[in-house]
């Protein structure tokens, strides 16, 4: 007989399958807005962005905050430095931004934002599809995207909300805890 959480229904697990869906979905569609955005030239905007190390650490938070991945801005800082289009030390300051940036993220899920997400929605389909400045219809589709990301995280936190005081579930998170 496969091993079961009580509490646990086919409609929680699929509320958490949707949620998942929307959160990479959103996460793509910020991507592509900052993308079409910024255009060609980010590695130029990169570049000029880290000046000093102060810069470097504000703009890896900035790209984190925004990506909502500070591995994604700690492989793309060594790309730069690789390429020679930014210095090591500029570098580590942008990580160490990217590292503050997360836990800001962090933060700012644990004081619940999902009270923005509609006004979010709104006004990114008003930019989306009644401006007429293309940069502000991409913003609209950054927002968009960023309102898909905060329903996706909700829909799989409610999901798992009757797993809270399952005392199988803690057991089986404190084993994964261990051995991970």
């Amino acid at each position: 007989m496969p091993y079961s959480f009580p509490g646990l229904s086919h409609t929680a697990f699929f509320t958490f399958v949707g949620g998942f869906i929307l959160f990479f979905l959103g996460l793509y569609r910020t991507t592509e807005g900052m993308q079409n955005i910024a255009g060609g030239r980010i590695r130029i905007i990169f570049a000029g962005l880290i000046k000093n190390r102060l810069k470097s650490c504000l703009f890896g938070l900035s790209l984190t905050s925004l990506t909502q991945s500070s591995a994604a801005t700690a492989v793309l800082t060594i790309s730069f430095v690789n390429n020679g289009i930014i210095s090591l030390v500029d570098g580590i300051a942008v990580v160490l931004g990217s590292s503050i940036g997360a836990s800001l993220i962090l933060q700012f899920v644990a004081f619940n934002p999902g009270w923005l997400l509609f006004p979010l929605l709104i006004l990114s389909l008003v930019l989306r599809f009644l401006a007429r400045q293309t940069y502000l219809r991409d913003a609209g589709a950054v927002l968009f995207g960023l309102s898909l990301l905060m329903l996706g995280l909700a829909m799989m936190t409610s999901s798992f909300e009757p797993l809270r005081d399952n005392l199988r579930f803690g057991q089986l998170i404190n084993v994964l805890q261990n051995h991970l």
